[in-house]
């Protein structure tokens, strides 16, 4: 293997992020640009690695510029991080938007999950749960049991309607 060239500054100002990110041939300047950045002083340029090299850098750039990058101080992950920070640079307002709303829908589905599973209760019902006596009548006795039967709006339960059915629901919440 040849010896590789020392690093200098990488010109990206010709860099174009309004591509297909799907097209290997669209995104091999960008993954060009971000290996011959974070390259060691060891390794070759993008230009003079073996082809499938190239095709794994290229495959590892799609992926950080559709999902973004990953985390760590890896070489991939500094090479991944460099993607996304050139395509930061010099992103496409689309695009711009469509990972903001990726990383925003993922940011509040793992707040919802969270949040889920801290509000769920498990168990038996406690004594002062409300309107406890007409829901054991009905053989609801557990926190599961009576969500199902809340969700089905006491249907089945005698003795429960619309408003102690509420105050059941927030007991369940809370």
């Amino acid at each position: 293997m040849p010896k590789a060239p020392a690093r200098e500054k990488v010109d990206t100002s010709n860099l174009n992020f309004d591509v297909d990110f799907n097209s290997a041939a669209d995104v091999a300047p960008i993954a060009a640009a971000a290996w011959d950045t974070v390259r060691g002083d060891g390794d070759a340029t993008f230009a003079d690695s073996i082809p499938t090299y190239k095709e794994q850098l290229i495959a590892h750039a799609q992926s950080a510029l559709k999902t973004g990058a990953q985390v760590g101080d890896t070489s991939l992950a500094r090479f991944e991080q460099a993607v996304a920070g050139l395509r930061n640079e010099n992103l496409h307002p689309k695009a711009m938007a469509a990972s903001v709303v990726v990383a925003q829908k993922a940011e509040l589905k793992a707040e919802a999950k969270a949040e889920a599973k801290a509000e769920v209760k498990q168990g038996k019902l406690p004594e002062d749960f409300p309107h406890r006596a007409a829901l054991e009548a009905a053989g609801i006795n557990t926190y599961a049991q009576a969500r199902k039967a809340h969700e089905s709006g006491f249907a089945d339960v005698h003795g429960i309607g619309e408003a102690k059915g509420n105050e059941i629901g927030d007991a369940l919440k809370n």
